[in-house]
């Protein structure tokens, strides 16, 4: 039960984690981000030129899409983001392991000293 505690207080104070875990959280933004490239972009605009003499002219509407065709730079940019999510990911847990260990290898130096005071 203490050791639990320990582990839980460990990761929610130490700094290098949560720093790490948003950048992790940054990371997943950027693929979404990434993903979200593939979709195409919409305006919509709308204008009015007083220059027409004609009344039914001066007013204008118009819709502008931008289709991503270039697919290859996409993807390319899908896989880079992939790839930090990843790497961040096991950066995050080499560290949570490293800390795992140092509560652990804490919890038995408490043990012992108890054993050692008794």
């Amino acid at each position: 039960m203490y050791r639990e505690r320990a582990l839980e207080l460990a990761f929610m104070n130490r700094p290098d984690l949560r720093a790490l875990g948003n950048r992790l959280a940054a990371e997943e933004a950027a693929l979404g981000l990434a993903h979200r490239e593939f979709y195409p972009d919409f305006e919509v605009e709308g204008a009015y030129d007083a220059f027409w003499q004609e009344k039914p002219l001066r007013s204008m509407v118009g819709v502008n899409v931008n289709v991503p065709l270039r697919l290859s730079r996409r993807h390319a940019a899908v896989a880079e983001a992939e790839a930090r999510v990843a790497q961040r990911g096991a950066q995050l847990a080499r560290l949570s392991d490293q800390a795992n260990f140092e509560v652990q290898e804490a919890y038995s130096q408490v043990v012992e000293s108890e054993k050692v005071v008794r």
